[in-house]
């Protein structure tokens, strides 16, 4: 098969770009006969690849085009218009896989699309206040449910969600999960100073790893260390993740008037290839989420060794099986429970990070590419 697969965004910090650079670098890795086509577009410079080991034996090909993402949004949804397709004409693809939520129309070429996580505008954890681009992303990736000949879903919750907007075509859609994280997030040493230095890592620390927005629920978590704040032995809050807007501020706001400013220090995000070191320092991952499509931070932070803290919403029971303390996100009480326990049980602890290697060994990139070519063949 000659198949073509939507990079763009690649080379993001954020779960999507982690997710990208994963499948392609192990789809690289597995499959030498299939010939992939890593297809971008955009008026800038194409997306850096550094990092990915691409197979020499040239069964995977990098195509860019100077062609700005909202332009060929507008074309494909607004005026109709098979852009993609005709910029990938020469290459005689037989499928093209969007990774991104969103996959371009075609009349020719079989079209697969992964969706990470789906709601509806009414939800209440849908983003408020969309600008125009973000309101068309919207509805292009409706439009992409609806018309891709295949839907993968990285997760049941994810599923469900599609299912629903599908209807009696929900068929079209099935639950591939992704495979683990990358081999450098493994037991380290407990201590790196120059990463501590680099970070302002206190001694004792509990992370909370971002972005920061409405549905990852750090309010919530504040909320919770208020109430047990002088219980906390000095273990502080490492706040990691790129920053949407103006919400930070109004978390700043929110941890002064919570008094609660020696106990958070908010450093932006960490660099990747620093990550697994901070999972390996620290004490905790709190991951108090609202919703998750599929949210990698768990299977790092047990592959580390680390313990976690996390919320029972939507996909994060799915992805952590028992090897995670599981809260109810809305209830700061139950929160500040779950953390004083994560933290000071040592029993809890050692079991937790047993069950936490277990787990992630459950998700396979192998397992992956096999559902995944057979969805390509129809």
């Amino acid at each position: 098969m000659r198949i073509a697969i939507d990079i763009n965004g690649i080379d993001q910090i954020s779960g999507l770009g982690n997710y990208m650079r994963l499948l392609v670098g192990n789809y690289a890795a597995l499959d030498k006969g299939n010939e992939y086509f890593l297809y971008s577009h955009s008026w800038s410079d194409p997306p850096s690849l550094a990092g990915l080991d691409l197979p020499a034996n040239g069964n995977f090909r990098v195509i860019s085009r100077k062609v700005p993402e909202t332009l060929t949004l507008l074309a494909e949804y607004k005026c109709a218009v098979n852009l993609t397709e005709r910029l990938l004409a020469d290459y005689r693809i037989d499928v093209f896989h969007g990774l991104g939520n969103i996959v371009p129309r075609f009349k020719t070429i079989r079209s697969v699309m992964t969706i990470h996580h789906f709601f509806t505008e009414s939800n209440p954890l849908s983003p408020q206040n969309m600008n125009w681009r973000e309101r068309l992303y919207y509805k292009c990736m409706v439009y992409s449910i609806k018309s891709a000949d295949h839907v993968i879903c990285d997760s049941e919750s994810t599923w469900r969600a599609v299912a629903e907007l599908l209807g009696p075509d929900k068929s079209r859609a099935s639950v591939v999960y992704p495979g683990g994280p990358d081999s450098s997030y493994r037991v380290l040493a407990k201590d790196n100073p120059e990463i501590r230095k680099k970070y302002g890592l206190p001694r004792e620390f509990m992370m909370f790893l971002g972005p920061i927005h409405e549905r990852k629920n750090l309010p919530k978590l504040l909320d919770a260390l208020a109430l047990i704040k002088d219980k906390l032995d000095g273990h502080k809050l490492f706040v990691a993740g790129i920053s949407h807007h103006n919400y930070p501020a109004a978390i700043r706001e929110q941890i002064r008037k919570l008094g609660l400013t020696d106990q958070v220090i908010m450093r932006g995000p960490v660099e990747i290839g620093d990550m697994p070191w901070v999972y390996n320092m620290a004490a905790a991952l709190i991951y108090p989420s609202l919703f998750e499509g599929f949210g990698y931070p768990p299977l790092e932070a047990f592959l580390c060794g680390c313990p976690v803290a996390a919320s029972n919403a939507t996909s994060i029971p799915e992805i952590t099986g028992d090897a995670a303390l599981l809260f109810t996100p809305e209830d700061p009480q139950k929160i500040a429970e779950s953390v004083l326990k994560v933290l000071y049980d040592a029993e809890l602890r050692k079991t937790l990070t047993t069950k936490g290697f277990e787990q992630a060994k459950k998700f396979s990139w192998k397992e992956n590419l096999k559902k995944t070519l057979d969805i390509y063949k129809g």
